[in-house]
């Protein structure tokens, strides 16, 4: 009875010892993919993406599982329109980690990019299976029927991203310029405003002084 007490002890012990193993393993291994992001995030933010690339490669040779790598990989090769790695990329991550919303948002538009729309819209919509309330996703479905000339579809899509999340101004923005398309220069121009009263984007105010002064060039042109 003893030994069969000893027996088991050693077998929890070792249980044990191997459970803080594999802990261990597993923190520094999160460890060490957070201080890679870190430094690529880095070279990403000044767009030196080729930089980016072989440290990101590298470490996704000792450990293939950190999707947070893979997506800033995506980054790299997408900026350097190196498309075909990108999706390859992407597609890795989608299998380690299908439920983020942002690898199906990347996805999707690497497939646009490709014109490969119909699977593009595919991706978004296992998307948003998942994730009903992402208005990332839904931002990028209505930006897939715009470039498709959908523009009833882009509308509608546009509205649920911003019901979603009315912050984002580039959501007003792109539903702004898919009204005026639609012959609603009076919403569009609504849209537009907004951002000016509201969006401290210098940049993105700036564009949307731009569009809504060559769209009144060209109606005046039109009335001619």
């Amino acid at each position: 009875m003893e030994r069969f007490k000893y027996a088991f002890s050693s077998v929890k012990c070792s249980s044990i010892i191997i459970l803080v193993f594999m802990l261990s393993v597993s923190m520094l291994k999160a460890q060490n993919c957070e201080e890679t992001k870190k430094k690529a995030d880095l070279l990403i933010e000044k767009s030196q993406y080729k930089k980016a690339i072989p440290s990101l490669i590298s470490y996704l040779k000792k450990d293939s599982t950190c999707v947070p790598i893979y997506l800033d990989l995506f980054t790299c090769y997408f900026w350097t329109n190196n498309y075909h790695a990108a999706l390859n990329v992407i597609t890795k991550a989608k299998s380690i980690l299908p439920v983020e919303p942002q690898v199906y948002d990347f996805s999707a538009k690497v497939y646009a990019v490709l014109d490969s729309n119909i699977q593009a819209l595919k991706e978004i919509d296992q998307g948003i299976s998942q994730y009903p309330t992402c208005a990332r996703l839904y931002g990028r479905k209505a930006d897939i029927y715009e470039s498709m000339e959908k523009q009833d579809e882009a509308l509608r899509t546009y509205n649920k991203a911003i019901e979603l999340d009315p912050s984002n101004f580039e959501y007003y923005f792109n539903r702004g310029s898919v009204r005026c398309s639609l012959n609603d220069i009076e919403g569009g121009f609504k849209d537009f405003k907004y951002i000016i009263n509201n969006c401290k984007s210098e940049s993105l105010v700036r564009s949307t002084k731009n569009r809504m002064s060559d769209i009144e060039k060209y109606e005046k042109i039109n009335k001619k």
